[in-house]
């Protein structure tokens, strides 16, 4: 799993499980404790799906989430431009979450994810504005309510060197990540 919170996640698991061992006596033996970390794999949080183009899949929707998303954004993978499409639900803190991620965008598609309770895209689209206004960055912002077009658009958009980022809900992941893998609706979520 990529990202720098990934490793201090992994540290808190790994010393959980040596508190358990040491106080209460769970047997869990090193080599399935290795594997177990080796294997690990975490659907839609930094899920890179292999294009063209490539699309980076991350759930996170709350100010915490967008800046882990943000820090490996920064240092894990590298484009020459960053198209973001993002969808949220109306009650999550859309502000705090855009400052950390309007920065960092080329181009941002403002859609809504298919769940009740959702942000209208043209009311997140004016949020990304406004998010970029207030840190002076020039952005190319579009408003598509479908996600399955707005998804489109992003794919069309993003070049071999670019890189294409899914984010703001996990339920719009999940829709995303199944329309992107082919899978059958009984098998989006996870």
């Amino acid at each position: 799993m990529n990202g720098a919170h990934q490793i201090a996640n992994a540290a808190v698991a790994l010393m959980t499980i040596e508190v358990l061992r040491q106080y209460f006596a769970l047997v869990v033996e090193d080599e399935d404790l290795y594997a177990a970390m080796r294997e690990t794999f975490w659907k839609g949080r930094l899920e890179m799906i292999e294009g063209p183009p490539r699309v980076l899949l991350d759930g996170a929707h709350n100010p915490e989430g967008a800046q882990a998303l943000a820090d490996a954004l920064g240092s894990v993978y590298r484009y020459r431009r960053l198209n973001v499409m993002v969808g949220m639900m109306a009650a999550k803190d859309h502000a705090e979450f855009l400052r950390r991620i309007v920065p960092l965008a080329d181009a941002v598609i403002a859609t809504e994810p298919s769940f009740r309770n959702r942000l209208e895209a043209a009311a997140l689209a004016e949020r990304i504005r406004r998010a970029a206004d207030e840190t002076g960055k020039s952005l190319d912002v579009v408003t598509e309510p479908d996600w399955r077009v707005a998804l489109e658009k992003l794919v069309r958009m993003t070049g071999p060197d670019d890189l294409a980022v899914v984010t703001g809900s996990l339920y719009l992941v999940s829709d995303a990540r199944a329309a992107l893998l082919r899978l059958p609706a009984s098998e989006k979520g996870w």
